[in-house]
């Protein structure tokens, strides 16, 4: 009968460790944050159930776990009093940015659907909303809405010291935005008669009315602002391109700026691809020529679904990573972009490594130099070929193991104070629970009345090292 199994060879340099750990005596010794035979696949931990960012309005619960902070009561999941069921508010949220201040406290800005809907209604409530916690895991309270509704996707980087202005900017947000709407919002999924527990249904979300100002439906431009620490002030914001881009950059320490962005268009049929581009000046915000036409994918034959979400950052050797959302192909269900799947890839300098040229940027001189080695499934199982074993399976510390439907957004934490750069010790993501059956919200109950099932919040995970413990995702 036939024999299979996989084919492994002795690393030769780091490369072959992914960049992710040393090559010694031709074995991988992986860093923080790493594991794998290459060092290509995040050493994913048990998660607190109460972490992250999943605000709750005051309810009943049986023997609460609480943590107050003015008007907001943060509880536990756990048994909930089934007469106070009527009065769950929760917030559904979509990912976020974490940073540590010189505080101490971790700063996360989170995409936040406002009104207690689900994550169906992102396109019509989501607002940015700055929140701390003392620890990396959270819970994370809000503390002020930052950029209202219609606002998403915050990747806040730090700025490399050699080019902060004093007192002005030591940090740089980037966002999805259409400003100017004051908008309030289209969907109000909490009434008094009904739940409020960060979902959507049939009817939460009126038709459009004539003349209104809060009908933003479509994502719209990218904006940037700065702030001297993670408390702000922020300043004004401003465009530097058009389209909802995924954009997501490290900015080196002469200013230059490396992104990539993602495309809709090109030669993947209905599929997301990725586009790198360099700016000479991150402040110059005219200098941001992003063309989602012209984007040249940087990865190919990752199947018609591809990659979303990029994450990009340096390691402690200035190694240039991203990781990302895989959506992957999908025949056999299609729902293709709520696999929950990640890939990790690194910016390989070809050698001999080439001189930089003169006037030429950092940034400038990785687009030129650089070539990205895709180094696979960073998480999540791809065999999977069904709805239900589709799920990520989020490992608690208390013993449980809670199914997501959906496991995007990745964002990296970084222990050192205002820093993206080193060796990760957490991973945030966007997940949500339920069915994550539904596309639309005239579609999101067709298989059902589960009003669970575009609920969604932000989850924060610790990342180990070394040999593999038993993973269920």
């Amino acid at each position: 009968g036939a024999v299979s199994g996989d084919l492994f060879w002795d690393c030769e340099d780091d490369t072959d460790c992914s960049h992710n750990g040393k090559c010694t005596h031709g074995k991988c010794v992986c860093r923080q944050g790493w594991e794998g035979i290459r060092c290509q696949r995040l050493a994913i931990r048990k998660a607190k159930r109460t972490g992250g960012y999943q605000a709750v309005l005051p309810a009943t619960y049986h023997k609460p776990k609480t943590i107050k902070n003015k008007k907001y009561v943060y509880t536990a999941p756990g048994p909930l009093n089934e007469s106070a069921r009527g009065e769950l508010k929760s917030i559904s949220s979509w990912g976020g940015t974490i940073i540590k201040g010189k505080d101490g406290k971790y700063h996360m800005w989170v995409s936040e659907i406002s009104d207690h809907c689900g994550i169906i209604a992102w396109t019509w409530n989501s607002r940015v909303v700055h929140a701390t916690s003392e620890n990396p895991e959270g819970p994370y309270l809000r503390q002020k809405v930052l950029w209202p509704i219609f606002a998403h996707e915050p990747r806040v980087v730090p700025i490399p010291t050699k080019n902060r202005v004093k007192r002005v900017n030591k940090l740089v947000m980037f966002f999805t935005a259409d400003l100017g709407r004051n908008a309030s919002g289209r969907c109000a999924c909490c009434r008094e008669e009904g739940r409020c527990d960060g979902s959507t249904e049939d009817g939460d979300c009126p038709s459009k009315r004539k003349g209104g100002q809060d009908e933003v439906e479509e994502t719209s431009s990218a904006y940037m602002s700065t702030a001297p620490s993670p408390v702000g002030p922020w300043s004004e914001p401003v465009l530097i391109g058009k389209g909802d881009n995924n954009f997501s950059p490290v900015i080196f320490e002469d200013g230059s700026l490396l992104s990539i962005i993602r495309s809709w268009r090109g030669e993947v049929y209905y599929g997301s691809h990725l586009c790198m581009f360099a700016v000479r000046n991150y402040r110059d915000a005219k200098s941001y020529r992003m063309s989602q036409k012209r984007c040249s994918p940087i990865f190919r034959g990752l199947g018609s679904a591809g990659l979303e979400d990029p994450f990009l950052y340096q390691d402690s050797q200035g190694v240039v990573h991203a990781i990302f959302h895989h959506m992957w192909a999908s025949g056999s269900w299609n729902r293709w972009w709520s696999r929950t799947t990640g890939s990790h890839a690194f910016l390989k300098i070809r050698n001999p490594k080439p001189p930089r040229r003169p006037m030429e940027t950092l940034a400038e001189y990785h687009m030129r130099a650089g070539t990205w080695v895709f180094t696979g499934l960073a998480y999540g199982n791809d065999t999977e070929v069904t709805h239900s074993s589709r799920r990520f399976r989020m490992r608690y510390v208390d013993g449980h193991t809670l199914p997501m439907s959906r496991v995007e957004r990745p964002h990296l934490v970084f222990p050192e104070v205002l820093s993206h750069k080193g060796d990760p010790s957490h991973i945030a993501f966007a997940v949500q629970t339920g069915n994550g059956i539904g596309s639309t919200v005239e579609s999101s109950h067709s298989h059902g009345k589960d009003h669970l099932d575009d609920k969604s919040h932000t989850v924060i995970v610790p990342l180990g090292v070394g040999e593999p413990e038993t993973q269920e995702v």
